[in-house]
């Protein structure tokens, strides 16, 4: 109740001790801190999420870099195989 009753007073002291500000805010500074302060936001999620992904991954891409280069290198394998029977096949073809 004491934290209640705190700020009661500290809102009712700041409208007593409020004066005019003689200044002019148009909508679109509103809406441009607003866009500020959310690609803020984005950012430092984005940049956090990244960190933690390069030091949690650091051993396993290690591991998926090994996995997909076997894995490209007998797709580039079998491709080779199959444009040189292409190759032939031609070949015969315009014989």
């Amino acid at each position: 109740m004491k934290l209640n009753i705190k700020y009661f007073f500290i809102i009712v002291f700041a409208l007593i001790l409020a004066r005019p500000a003689y200044a002019y805010l148009d909508p679109g500074t509103g809406s441009m801190l607003l866009q500020i302060l959310a690609a803020g936001a984005l950012a430092i999620g984005v940049g956090w999420r990244s960190f933690v992904r390069f030091i949690r991954g650091k051993n396993k891409k290690n591991k998926v870099d090994e996995e997909l280069k076997d894995e490209l290198c007998s797709s580039a394998i079998e491709e080779n195989k199959k444009n040189k029977v292409d190759e032939e096949l031609k070949s015969d073809v315009e014989d």
